[in-house]
């Protein structure tokens, strides 16, 4: 490939464009895969059609969802008016019917947004253009056509109207497994349809998958015949299994969970989804707050709460701290712990959330590591927080039994996982005067199973603060 490739990439969210001029800024020039390469990028269809009438545009890296158009719209369009352009597609991972249709609607590849490399990216570009400039080119003769076949990437055969194998491809040859005298002249054993493109589960010997059919009625030796392609989407249909249990497992999760969690639209801001620890901390009830946008619960604007998130973004950060204020005005300051999740059809972004406690050191010096490391080898839950009942340090048991670590609970109140519903309920200065605390309660794990235990509470002497022990009760 020689020359200038020129690049538009079709993309309404400033941090995917962003992270895609990076990747191809790592392609070192003296690598194999090195290119020289202009950019020009487009946050609409209407937008994009526009570098298109004055540029000479080589690939176009595509997201199907734009602010104006949806879905395929803006590959049929672009496709109707410039049908040679190569069109390289970018999607979530929750899509595979729209990944499939557009590879259908003459998209050339597609990419999985956060799961490609630069390498990948490149390899991409160039295998597009080089695939869409051979297509141009082909005609409908006998010997382009059999140069198709044979030169594609994927396995293809020539059947005869009576299901015959007449012809295959190498790459037929390696899916199968067989030798081509095993494959020609034998019957073509599963369905396809000329009118549209269907699945259909291969079970050989050696071969077990999942592939898409595609057919066209062709002459094949001046006979009528039919060429089918097999696209194998094994891959990506276990793929869609996983991520719908993923997010099955993820919104049990997020909805059982004892930490303040919201999953929020990184584009827009909005809370999507608020679980009853957070309805709990802010004061308002779930359906209040998935009504509501991050600005509304911060004292920062939209634009404040975006700029803030891409400021971490660029730094590496995964943790933010801010101002929350709770519906009751009373401001709270928070540390924030960002992730992303694919479900169903789009990222979304988790935040799980702590308060900070304004009097407690969360770099604070260990004194005594004997206590640190008898607490950690003890098959008992511990957990040491202060007179705000708030977290101070928790062992390697109570990680494990609510499946969260020390930076994550740290700060957090106590009552959430030693079952008190009520916070109120846990008198301190009573407790001191006592000095001892004994209950017995049943809590759920991080597995949703439920286990008896019984807590012994003490107060410290040196004013370290309070100790809770819990045994598990077996038998009960």
């Amino acid at each position: 490939m020689q020359g200038k490739i020129n690049i538009l990439i079709v993309e309404d969210n400033e941090d995917h464009v962003f992270l895609i001029k990076q990747m191809l800024l790592k392609i070192p020039s003296d690598s194999v895969l090195y290119f020289e390469y202009d950019i020009k990028n487009a946050d609409s269809l209407g937008s994009a059609i526009e570098v298109l009438e004055k540029n000479k545009i080589d690939v176009i890296l595509l997201d199907l969802g734009l602010p104006d158009s949806k879905d395929l719209e803006s590959l049929e369009k672009i496709l109707s008016i410039y049908p040679e352009m190569p069109i390289i597609i970018q999607t979530a991972l929750g899509r595979p019917d729209i990944i499939m249709n557009s590879l259908n609607n003459g998209a050339e590849d597609y990419l999985i947004k956060g799961e490609y490399t630069s390498t990948l990216l490149i390899r991409s570009i160039r295998h597009s253009i080089e695939r869409r400039k051979a297509l141009v080119q082909t005609l409908h003769s006998r010997e382009q056509l059999r140069t198709l076949v044979e030169k594609n990437f994927n396995p293809m055969f020539v059947i005869d109207e009576e299901n015959i194998i007449q012809d295959i491809n190498e790459s037929a040859i390696t899916y199968f497994g067989k030798r081509r005298d095993e494959l020609i002249g034998n019957k073509y054993g599963y369905s396809y349809d000329v009118n549209e493109k269907i699945e259909i589960n291969i079970n050989e010997d050696n071969k077990t998958a999942i592939a898409e059919v595609r057919t066209l009625k062709i002459k094949w030796e001046d006979e009528d015949s039919f060429l089918i392609t097999l696209n194998d989407i094994t891959e990506l249909k276990n793929k869609e299994a996983g991520l719908k249990k993923e997010v099955e497992t993820f919104q049990s999760f997020f909805s059982d969970n004892k930490l303040i969690m919201l999953l929020v639209d990184p584009e827009t801001g909005k809370i999507s989804q608020a679980n009853p620890t957070a309805s709990y901390f802010y004061g308002y009830t779930v359906e209040e707050l998935e009504n509501m946008t991050l600005s509304d619960i911060t004292d920062m604007s939209e634009d404040e709460v975006m700029e803030e998130n891409m400021n971490a973004l660029s730094e590496q950060r995964y943790n933010i701290i801010q101002s929350h204020r709770l519906k009751n005005n009373d401001k709270k300051k928070v540390e924030i712990f960002k992730g992303n999740i694919n479900l169903t059809n789009r990222i979304m972004d988790y935040y799980i959330i702590h308060e900070i406690n304004q009097s407690f050191d969360r770099n604070i010096e260990i004194t005594d590591q004997k206590f640190y490391d008898l607490a950690n080898n003890l098959n008992s839950i511990v957990t040491l927080w202060d007179e705000n009942k708030e977290i101070i340090f928790v062992n390697s048991k109570f990680s494990d039994f609510f499946k969260v670590n020390l930076e994550i609970v740290m700060g957090t109140n106590v009552c959430r996982y030693l079952g008190f519903e009520d916070t109120r309920k846990l008198d301190i200065d009573q407790f001191k005067e006592n000095k001892y605390l004994e209950f017995e309660n049943s809590l759920n794990d991080a597995n949703d199973e439920e286990h008896y235990l019984h807590w012994k509470n003490i107060v410290l002497d040196n004013g370290a603060g309070f100790l809770s022990i819990g045994n598990i009760l077996q038998g009960k």
